[in-house]
């Protein structure tokens, strides 16, 4: 479900993946501005690479890529007020107000996306004697919430 989507009432949502993917994205396109101007970028760029590298590792569990998720919305904050508060090109500046817009709106769409929804429905579901006995005797994890 994080990396496929999830269906509710028959409309599939876009994998959570596909909204963290692009905010790394976008992060890139602000450290890229950013760096024409002498700003430091060094910790955004590090956080953002980490997320990239836990949606690609199988290894990865939900609270892992969360955390570099949390990470980097921290570094982007600092990010985007710092360049706010540079003397930036009207170019750049509408540049800046694009990909801020654009890392709200896939934001938003994390937290609309239903993902936890799911989860908890499937906890609520299968949480339940002899499934979570079962469960723990195969060594299958039950899946975690993204938050």
């Amino acid at each position: 479900m994080f990396y496929e989507g999830v269906a509710i009432k028959g409309y599939t949502q876009t994998p959570i993946a596909t909204h963290l993917e692009n905010i790394a994205a976008y992060a890139d396109g602000l450290c890229t501005i950013a760096r024409n101007y002498g700003l430091d970028t060094a910790e955004t760029e590090s956080v953002s690479q980490y997320l990239r590298w836990s949606l690609e590792g199988s290894y990865s569990s939900i609270s892992y890529v969360h955390s570099n998720y949390t990470e980097l919305n921290s570094a982007l904050s600092a990010l985007i007020d710092s360049l706010e508060r540079a003397d930036l090109s009207e170019r750049d500046a509408s540049g800046v107000a694009q990909y801020k817009s654009s890392i709200e709106g896939a934001q938003s769409a994390i937290g609309e996306s239903g993902y936890n929804e799911v989860v908890r429905g499937f906890l609520r579901q299968y949480r339940h004697f002899p499934t979570e006995l079962l469960a723990a005797l195969a060594g299958v994890d039950y899946p975690e919430l993204f938050a």
